[in-house]
C-alpha cells in the first residue's frame, strides 16, 4: 500500500493509468533507502535499475580524465535517477548518482518494466513522457551551460532551483557552475553587492 500511494501521489491527477495499470507498475516497485555518500550508479558499471527519489538530494556527476569531479545534475524530491546509457543503450554508466543525503526512493528494474510494457501498453507511454521529460532536461541544461556564463548560470539556480543553494555544498555548487569555489564566492558576493 505505501508503495502505491507514493507512487499514485508521483504520477498525479490526470493519471492516464487503470487500476489494473496502476498495480502492475506498484508490483515492479520496492522501498529503498541510500545513506549519505553511497551510490546508486557507479560509472563503467551497468545500472539496470532506475528510481524515484521520494526524500533527500542526489548528485549525478562525472570524473574526467584529469580526476576532477564535474557535477552534471541535482536531483531533488521526485526526480529519476538512473543511468540512461545503461536503459538506452545497453552501455556501462558514464556517470556516476551519489546521496548527498540521506535518501528514500522507490526503484525497478528496467528489463522488468520493458515486460510489463508489453502486457500494458499506456505503462509504455507513461515511461516515454517521463524519459522524453528527462532527455528535454538535459538538453535544455547542455545548452544553457554552453550559452552562458557562470556567473548566470548561478543567477539561474537562484531563479529555478533556489532550494539547491541551501541543500548543496558550495564546492559541488561550483563545479556544477563550472568554476572554483573561490570564484563562486566571487560571483556570490559580487550578486548581493548589485542587489544593495
Amino acid at each position: 500500500r505505501t508503495v502505491y500511494r507514493a507512487l499514485t501521489g508521483y504520477t498525479g491527477p490526470g493519471d492516464p493509468l487503470t487500476d489494473v495499470e496502476r498495480l502492475a507498475l506498484v508490483a515492479l516497485c520496492r522501498f529503498d533507502t541510500l545513506p549519505k555518500g553511497q551510490f546508486f550508479v557507479r560509472a563503467g558499471e551497468p545500472a539496470p535499475r532506475l528510481g524515484f527519489l521520494l526524500d533527500g538530494l542526489m548528485r549525478m556527476y562525472h570524473v574526467r580524465t584529469d580526476g576532477e569531479e564535474v557535477s552534471l545534475d541535482f536531483v531533488e524530491e521526485f526526480g529519476v535517477i538512473g543511468s540512461y546509457e545503461t536503459i538506452l543503450l545497453g552501455q556501462p554508466s558514464g556517470h556516476y548518482v551519489q546521496a548527498i543525503t540521506d535518501c528514500r526512493f522507490i526503484s525497478l528494474a528496467y528489463d522488468a518494466l520493458l515486460r510489463a510494457y508489453e502486457q500494458h501498453p499506456r505503462l509504455e507511454r507513461l515511461g516515454r513522457e517521463v524519459m522524453s521529460q528527462y532527455l528535454a532536461q538535459t538538453l535544455r541544461r547542455l545548452s544553457d551551460y554552453m550559452r552562458h556564463t557562470p556567473e548566470e548560470r548561478y543567477q539561474r539556480l537562484q531563479t529555478e532551483r533556489p532550494a539547491l543553494l541551501r541543500r548543496v555544498p558550495q564546492h559541488l555548487l561550483a563545479s556544477y557552475v563550472g568554476v572554483t569555489p573561490v570564484s563562486l564566492s566571487r560571483i556570490r558576493r559580487r550578486l548581493a553587492e548589485q542587489r544593495t
